[in-house]
């Protein structure tokens, strides 16, 4: 800390307190009729931004985005954030305010010292310095925001539902409707250490919130609201198997849709012509919602396919009908048509790389195509896909933690192959990722270190394996408790780790583990119970129980049965399990009528 910043902080404290000593209103007062006057040219329901000769308009703010690169940390995280209506919902409200440079901070820890800022890359634009208080640095926004209704206030806050940020963002709201100043984002660092934010990086997130909705009052209802108890009966355990979407449907209890129902903000009514679709692609593609919400799927899929179509010819995909589009493919993805997944994802490749093609989400639509893929056995056109999003997020220099996702997905999917010698180079290249970006106490780490594992397992390297297995059981079970999933999971790997050396004892007790906390979390009536009964199976057949390894299977095929479409894939390969099982057993007339209902769609 310095004299001069000593000073500077001393001033500003005595001018505060002036002005709060000054009188607050002047004789005659700007009242709201001249208020309404002065904003009379501003248009509806807008944020105006008033920019300075030198502001560098490629860093204007953008539109917020729903997803989160964490959301895509695992399979665990990466089928649940994505999809929990509440948290995109707010993580997609708004205007992301772009850093103007590339910066450094450093902190030491101690609140009574500065931290030190220094400017890499900076914008025409760009003011950043530590002077709004000790552990701290603001960064100007250089615009003046304004609104033209009275009451209208322009709130800013950190970006919502970031990951492990090392500050904070202090929260404002900005009377708009008349303030003629700019402001500064200020940012507390909350841990000593050094971190840089780069040029274009969101760093707050702006939205409009009205006086009167910041003044409701609050009331207390005895009982509870109309449906709650229908809603809690498909919640119990016996009827809820983890894959309850009837809030991110916007149906009732009863799959009566509900209306209005928003899934993003490019849905809510009279939003701004930048990013709103014409009219009538918005009513062929809310056909297409109500279809597949009641059910639907062709009738869904025909108007899906109408929307897009008349989109193209009135030039009108925009960067909120892709989205749209994505999140479509994704919810297939969640009931398992994976093959319909897959159109619908290319088609959003497709459109993209025509229409938008510096959308920030078009690498991660291969990642997701790689998902369904995988899903449906086709590992080299996974493999292709994974590849080709490593490629782009290279080549447009991706947020490292994104980056190091793809790896990570490449390279389990090479060790699933066989191809270990192309696995171990991208896992190695993810864990120095890691290493240079969280913290050690990231749980994200724990995640990788059960992915090594398998590898390790898979190479012969069998004592290091599992050592490894017993530290990642060890530190996930008193991070997130002895029965959390993600536990779960790695008693499944360390499962397949003894059946590998041969110890299939401790290889059954591994994976019944695993079964007893998915059922426990999960329900009976899951695919990934259903999965984990599967894997059970082959450490039987393997060790010769063949009568046990068809039981387990026909615990896997009553849950495929009940949750999946008939024919699905899934249920197709569990009949044709079971029937090479009974084959193996010399029972051939059970393996020939299960291959018959195989067949069977």
């Amino acid at each position: 800390m310095t004299e001069e910043s000593t000073e500077n902080k001393r001033r500003i404290l005595e001018e505060a307190q002036n002005t709060a000593d000054a009188e607050t209103f002047s004789e005659h007062n700007f009242g709201p009729e001249q208020i309404v006057e002065m904003n009379q040219g501003l248009p509806e329901k807008s944020i105006v931004l008033y920019l300075p000769p030198d502001y560098d308009k490629k860093l204007l703010p953008v539109k917020a985005r729903a997803l989160r690169d964490w959301f895509e940390t695992d399979d665990k995280t990466r089928m649940h954030a994505r999809f929990c209506l509440p948290l995109t919902m707010a993580s997609g409200i708004g205007y992301y305010i772009l850093s103007p440079a590339t910066f450094t901070v450093e902190w030491d820890g101690d609140h009574t010292h500065d931290a030190q800022v220094e400017i890499l890359d900076a914008s025409s634009h760009a003011q950043i310095d530590n002077h709004s208080s000790y552990g701290s640095f603001t960064v100007q926004a250089r615009f003046i925001a304004r609104t033209k209704n009275i009451g209208d206030f322009v709130y800013i806050k950190g970006v919502s539902n970031q990951y492990r940020k090392p500050f904070n963002v202090l929260e404002a709201m900005i009377e708009s409707w008349w303030t003629p100043s700019e402001f500064g984002i200020v940012c507390l660092v909350n841990q000593p250490g050094k971190f840089t934010i780069k040029k274009g990086e969101p760093l707050a997130q702006m939205f409009v919130i009205n006086m009167e909705q910041a003044q409701y009052g609050l009331a207390t209802a005895d009982g509870y609201p109309p449906f709650w108890d229908e809603w809690t009966e498909r919640r119990k355990p016996e009827v809820y198997n983890g894959r309850n979407m009837d809030y991110l449907r916007g149906v009732l209890p009863d799959q009566t849709p509900v209306c209005p129902h928003l899934k993003n903000w490019g849905e809510a009514p009279q939003m701004p012509s930048t990013i709103s679709v014409g009219k009538s692609v918005t009513q062929l593609w809310t056909a297409g919602e109500v279809a597949r919400r009641a059910g639907n799927r062709d009738e869904a899929v025909k108007n899906y396919n109408a929307a897009l179509q008349l989109a193209e010819e009135k030039n009108e995909v925009t960067e909120n009908l892709l989205f749209l589009l994505m999140n479509v493919a994704r919810e297939f993805q969640l009931i398992s048509d994976h093959a319909l997944a897959i159109r619908l994802l290319q088609k959003c490749v497709e459109l993209s790389e025509r229409y938008q093609p510096n959308l920030e989400f078009n690498a991660d639509l291969y990642n997701d195509i790689a998902y369904s893929q995988r899903s449906t056995r086709d590992f080299d056109g996974a493999v292709k896909s994974l590849n080709e999003s490593l490629r782009r997020k290279r080549a447009n220099n991706a947020p490292p933690l994104s980056l190091a996702r793809t790896l990570i997905d490449l390279g389990t999917l090479h060790d699933f192959c066989l191809r270990r010698e192309q696995a171990a180079p991208l896992l190695t290249e993810a864990r120095a990722i890691y290493a240079a970006h969280l913290p050690d106490n990231d749980p994200q780490h724990l995640y990788l270190k059960n992915v090594y594992a398998c590898l390790l397992t898979h190479i012969g390297k069998f004592d290091d394996a599992e050592k490894l297995y017993d530290e990642v059981i060890r530190e996930r079970t008193k991070l997130l408790g002895e029965d959390s999933i993600d536990v779960g999971f790695t008693y499944n790997d360390l499962g397949f780790h003894h059946k590998s050396t041969g110890n299939f004892e401790a290889a059954e007790k591994a994976f019944r583990k695993c079964i007893e906390i998915r059922e426990k979390q999960l329900g009976h009536d899951h695919l990934e119970v259903a999965m984990a009964y599967e894997d059970l199976s082959w450490m039987f057949r393997e060790s010769n129980n063949f009568a046990q390894a068809r039981k387990e299977l026909e615990k896997a095929l009553e849950i495929r049965k009940k949750l999946l479409v008939p024919g699905d894939p899934q249920v197709h390969l569990t009949y044709l399990a079971i029937a090479d099982v009974c084959n193996e057993m010399g029972d051939k007339e059970s393996a020939a009528q299960f291959r018959k209902r195989a067949e069977q769609k």
